[in-house]
Protein backbone atom coordinates (compact mmCIF):
# COMPACT_ATOMS: atom_id res chain seq x y z
CA UNK A 1 0.00 0.00 0.00
CA UNK A 2 2.92 2.34 0.59
CA UNK A 3 3.83 2.22 -3.10
CA UNK A 4 0.36 3.35 -4.12
CA UNK A 5 -0.14 7.07 -3.97
CA UNK A 6 -3.87 7.16 -3.30
CA UNK A 7 -6.17 8.38 -0.60
CA UNK A 8 -7.44 6.44 2.40
CA UNK A 9 -10.81 5.66 0.81
CA UNK A 10 -9.13 4.01 -2.20
CA UNK A 11 -6.84 2.02 0.09
CA UNK A 12 -9.86 0.83 2.11
CA UNK A 13 -11.59 -0.30 -1.11
CA UNK A 14 -8.49 -2.24 -2.20
CA UNK A 15 -8.30 -3.99 1.18
CA UNK A 16 -12.03 -4.78 1.17
CA UNK A 17 -11.77 -6.24 -2.34
CA UNK A 18 -8.76 -8.32 -1.34
CA UNK A 19 -10.58 -9.73 1.70
CA UNK A 20 -13.66 -10.50 -0.45
CA UNK A 21 -11.52 -12.40 -2.97
CA UNK A 22 -9.65 -14.28 -0.22
CA UNK A 23 -12.82 -15.31 1.65
CA UNK A 24 -15.34 -15.63 -1.18
CA UNK A 25 -13.58 -16.65 -4.37
CA UNK A 26 -10.33 -18.41 -3.47
CA UNK A 27 -10.63 -22.07 -2.36
CA UNK A 28 -8.41 -23.11 0.55
CA UNK A 29 -6.77 -26.48 0.97
CA UNK A 30 -7.40 -26.40 4.73
CA UNK A 31 -11.14 -25.96 4.02
CA UNK A 32 -11.33 -28.99 1.76
CA UNK A 33 -11.01 -26.79 -1.33
CA UNK A 34 -14.02 -24.70 -0.31
CA UNK A 35 -13.83 -20.97 0.16
CA UNK A 36 -13.90 -19.80 3.79
CA UNK A 37 -17.41 -18.39 3.17
CA UNK A 38 -18.62 -21.77 1.86
CA UNK A 39 -16.96 -23.57 4.75
CA UNK A 40 -18.75 -21.48 7.36
CA UNK A 41 -22.15 -21.77 5.63
CA UNK A 42 -22.19 -25.57 5.40
CA UNK A 43 -22.67 -28.20 8.09
CA UNK A 44 -21.03 -31.27 6.55
CA UNK A 45 -17.28 -30.67 6.92
CA UNK A 46 -15.83 -29.78 10.30
CA UNK A 47 -13.82 -26.61 10.72
CA UNK A 48 -10.23 -27.38 11.73
CA UNK A 49 -9.14 -25.85 15.01
CA UNK A 50 -5.32 -26.05 15.03
CA UNK A 51 -4.87 -26.55 18.77
CA UNK A 52 -2.17 -28.34 20.66
CA UNK A 53 -2.16 -29.67 24.18
CA UNK A 54 0.13 -27.92 26.64
CA UNK A 55 1.82 -30.92 28.27
CA UNK A 56 2.84 -28.97 31.38
CA UNK A 57 -0.66 -27.94 32.45
CA UNK A 58 -2.93 -30.11 30.32
CA UNK A 59 -4.59 -26.94 29.03
CA UNK A 60 -5.25 -26.35 25.36
CA UNK A 61 -3.19 -23.64 23.69
CA UNK A 62 -4.14 -21.97 20.40
CA UNK A 63 -1.17 -21.83 18.03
Amino acid sequence: MEELSCDLRTQQKVVAQSVAIYNGMRPHLSCGMLTPDQMHRQNIKKVKTYRTLNHNTGARVVV
